[in-house]
């Protein structure tokens, strides 16, 4: 699988969330696999590691495990991250 591709789901990932604010984050990952055409658990990891790079914020739905998109704060990319 070539690196751009992977580059590109976290790319993307974060603007595709901004559509799923309030939704359970499980209904992203899933319609961002299926728009790419690309395996749920990429998707999810991408998902995830936005998460905990603080780009995408989730809390916690009611009691249970399950986690809603609750805010969307991109980072713009550092001046090494800009291809040319």
């Amino acid at each position: 699988m070539p690196k751009q591709d992977i580059k590109r789901d976290y790319a993307e990932i974060v603007a595709f969330a901004q559509a799923y604010i309030g939704c359970p984050a499980i209904d992203c990952i899933e319609a961002y696999a299926q728009k790419r055409r690309i395996v749920w658990h990429r998707a999810g990891r991408a998902f995830w590691d936005k998460v905990d790079e603080g780009e995408i914020k989730v809390s916690p739905i009611g009691s249970t495990r399950l986690m809603h998109i609750e805010s969307v704060n991109p980072q713009p990319l550092a001046r090494r991250d800009v291809e040319r």
